[in-house]
């Protein structure tokens, strides 16, 4: 979480599997953060997909670093790991709130 800003009042979440990440992720991304006012977008890799078996799934930590490798160049759209260390999105929301 070290390179998300805090002083960012507007984000957008967008969680996924990212499995891998691709240009219809990052093109609603864009979108949003052209058509709204939302400052940033934070792409959330989760841990599993309900709809695709675990063994199907890259690991974690290839999906994070692939989804970042993607938006290196988008400087308003970051990944977001937090999906990855805290299944419950009432923590999840608790953590980023901090």
């Amino acid at each position: 979480m070290g390179e998300m800003n805090a002083s960012i009042k507007r984000v957008g979440l967008l969680g996924g599997s990212f499995n891998p990440i691709h240009y219809g992720q990052t093109g609603l991304a864009n979108y949003v953060l052209e058509s709204t006012d939302i400052q940033q977008v934070w792409l959330m890799v989760s841990p599993q997909n309900p709809l695709k078996k675990r063994a199907d799934l890259m690991p974690d930590d290839v999906r994070l670093s692939l989804a970042r490798k993607a938006v290196a160049s988008m400087p308003n759209i970051k990944v977001c790991d937090i999906s990855v260390i805290c299944i419950y999105t009432h923590r999840k929301i608790r953590i980023i709130m901090t």
